[in-house]
């Protein structure tokens, strides 16, 4: 299982993606947009990195409605669309948001919500974003890896429930 989380200036299709990020037991991977020259180098470097892994279950909050939709813009025009495109397309994708919102019978509530309401700590998308802002990088890693943390802590609580 892959917790994948991304983060981007704007809640936008049109928005620079900041960092994309994959927790997978205790590996941690993040991509970092100041590590590369443009966006498309960061992303062909993450389709790479996806296209060899051998998991094919994801697990975001709201990946169906902005993540994957996000990544396939602006993958479109890359060489490995296609694989990517279809690798993404043949993995099992649990999307909490959606699972969470079916469970509450439609009351809809954020990341941060979900997480306070199972006692899992988070940091606030403000806070990142004027750590990616002022450029402390070593800051913001540690609140990506928290809420790469956190998403998996809320997956295994979803998961609890059910049983």
């Amino acid at each position: 299982m892959l917790a994948f989380k991304l983060e981007s200036e704007e809640i936008s299709y049109k928005t620079k993606l900041i960092t994309l990020q994959v927790k997978k037991e205790s590996d941690i991977k993040l991509w970092h947009s100041w590590d590369y020259e443009t966006e498309g180098a960061m992303l062909s470097d993450f389709i790479t990195w996806f296209l060899q892994e051998k998991d094919k279950i994801i697990v975001g909050f709201n990946i169906l409605k902005f993540d994957i939709p996000l990544l396939l813009m602006k993958s479109a025009n890359m060489a490995d669309f296609e694989k990517f495109s279809m690798k993404l397309n043949r993995s099992n994708i649990l999307d909490l948001f959606v699972i969470l919102t079916f469970q509450r019978r439609g009351n809809i509530k954020g990341f941060q919500d979900y997480c306070r309401e199972f006692g899992i700590e988070t940091a606030a998308r403000d806070e990142i974003l004027s750590l990616y802002a002022n450029k402390q990088y070593s800051e913001l890693d540690s609140l990506l890896v928290k809420n790469l943390t956190a998403l998996e802590r809320l997956f295994e609580k979803v998961v609890e429930k059910e049983k």
